[in-house]
């Protein structure tokens, strides 16, 4: 099963998780590896930056959890 969803979105994740538990009933294990980055050094991030890569790296990863 292969669903596309924007870590970032509270209800994306919510989504994703009903139609897994729809379908398989249970989550007995989980990876959680997504992740971004953009190619610049931390002086030249921008916030809009900073949100991306901690909405899915860090918040993505406490929705998933």
């Amino acid at each position: 099963m292969f669903l596309p969803i924007d870590l970032g979105d509270e209800a994306q994740v919510m989504d994703g998780l009903r139609a897994v538990l729809d379908r398989y009933g249970r989550i007995d294990c989980a990876a959680n590896c997504a992740g971004v980055d953009r190619s610049a050094g931390i002086l030249d991030y921008t916030a809009a930056d900073f949100d991306l890569i901690f909405g899915t790296n860090v918040r993505g990863l406490f929705l998933c959890l």
